[in-house]
């Protein structure tokens, strides 16, 4: 029977929003127990954390609860600081079922005690996602592991984007409701009417147990597991009980008393309310104001930052606009040296055409200069030739001219043969044949020499 009773809060205990709430501890809340969750001290100090006390400080809390009662006191306290933070920081209205603290403070063991505090965890976790710190909050939850995320992503749409847990301020009137909305917030506005019927109706029948003597602590509840818890201080509430009894008799004087002041101060309560509801407005508007503040102080540092720099930028303004006039110059140099270019590639192309023409020029001059070569040689033979030809000249002349001498003898001769052949014909009639065959004789040789005289010229 213990084990049942004990494993829903060890359970819970392993869950995502205990994992989570362990991160404001400073050691990773590896000491965190499910006793120091229900006597309300760590969540009034996570609250702090979430929106610091101010003037609207809900009050101080026991540090050390021994009771039944200061925990009701320290959770009541951290349920108060939900409440004003959700109404008055981020204006909206919670109209989900509170957690029933009473349960949570005198049955803490009990399963139903493990619901109500997950419901106050809820509300927390809601709580912290909207405040201020939010950024270092949503740090802190991504660093954890990613079913854990998850699940607190989960926790979180169930308590911030659920119209059945928070009712958002736009919607206080039907004109900020949106169009295709409005049917679904009516039917919501009646469940959350017969829900609240509901629980008013319990909770006056409480109120009237607790006012005859009962009370809400030693009820029996077969469904929350409180047989055991009950049992076991049973002795400690019959004190409380006759102690509370007391104060009802003294309270019940008091009620006549109070009753007169209460028609007074029922008229300073509407001019209260009246001026609690402006200055929740001026408090909205304020923190909106704030926000805005922020915003523009954010942007503030950077125009600091930017004008910080503008004297570095002027400098390096001054120094491009030096630049600038060496920019022209080298920009018309640039121009110059393209015409140059230009001028440099057509003369390029004009001598690399006068190149290849030269080119050819030396090629038809390399023929030309062994034609010459070859006609100086054949010059040389026919000079050699003319010589040999002038050497062979000069003999024939020497030659002729010997035989042209040759020939004057030998015509002398003849002549001097025809003389003597006269002679001998008329001195030696005898004598003819010889003289005939001398006769013969002489004119065959004058004829060869008249012959080679005429080959000779």
């Amino acid at each position: 029977m213990e084990s049942m009773v004990v494993d829903p809060a060890l359970e819970f205990m392993n869950g995502p929003l205990v994992t989570w709430v362990r991160t404001f501890e400073n050691d990773g809340g590896a000491g965190l127990t499910y006793g120091a969750l229900t006597d309300g001290v760590f969540l009034y100090d996570v609250m702090a954390h979430i929106d610091p006390p101010d003037g609207g400080c809900v009050g101080s809390i026991n540090r050390h609860p021994d009771t039944a009662q200061a925990r009701l006191s320290n959770l009541s306290r951290v349920l108060q600081h939900i409440i004003r933070f959700s109404q008055e920081v981020i204006g909206q209205q919670m109209i989900l079922s509170l957690p029933d603290l009473a349960q949570l403070s005198y049955h803490p063991n009990t399963a139903a005690a493990v619901r109500e505090l997950r419901q106050l965890l809820l509300l927390v976790l809601g709580s912290a996602v909207q405040c201020q710190q939010k950024e270092t909050i949503v740090d802190n939850i991504k660093k954890l592991d990613l079913n854990t995320q998850h699940a607190i992503v989960e926790c979180i749409q169930e308590v911030t984007d659920n119209s059945e847990s928070v009712w958002p301020s736009e919607w206080s009137c039907v004109e900020g409701v949106p169009e295709q909305q409005v049917s679904s917030a009516y039917r919501q506005l009646v469940a959350h009417c017969r829900r609240l019927t509901e629980e008013r109706d319990h909770y006056c029948v409480e109120w009237l147990r607790a006012a005859c003597g009962e009370g809400v602590c030693a009820e029996e509840d077969p469904n929350n597991g409180g047989d055991g818890s009950l049992s076991s201080s049973s002795s400690h509430l019959a004190v409380q009980l006759a102690d509370h009894k007391a104060q009802l008799r003294r309270l019940r004087q008091e009620h006549d008393e109070k009753c007169e002041q209460a028609a007074e101060l029922k008229e300073d309560l509407e001019q209260h309310k009246t001026t609690v509801n402006k200055l929740r407005q001026e408090n909205v508007e304020l923190v909106q104001d704030a926000r805005a503040a922020r915003a523009w102080r954010d942007e503030a540092d950077i125009l600091r930052e930017r004008a910080a720099r503008v004297d570095t930028l002027e400098a390096e303004v001054a120094r491009y606009k030096d630049k600038m006039t060496d920019i022209q110059f080298y920009k018309t140099r640039a121009e110059e040296l393209r015409e140059d270019n230009k001028m440099l590639s057509e003369t390029k192309d004009m001598l690399e055409q006068q190149l290849e023409t030269s080119r050819k020029r030396t090629d038809h001059v390399v023929e030309l200069e062994n034609k010459i070569l070859q006609l100086k040689q054949n010059i040389n033979t026919i000079n050699s030739e003319r010589e040999n030809e002038r050497d062979h000249w000069r003999e024939l002349m020497e030659e002729n001219a010997q035989l042209q001498m040759g020939a004057r003898n030998s015509l002398i001769e003849s002549t001097t043969l025809v003389a003597q052949m006269d002679r001998l014909k008329s001195c030696n009639t005898n004598g003819t044949s010889v003289s005939s065959d001398l006769n013969s004789d002489a004119q065959t040789r004058l004829l060869k020499l008249h012959l080679e005289n005429q080959r000779l010229e």
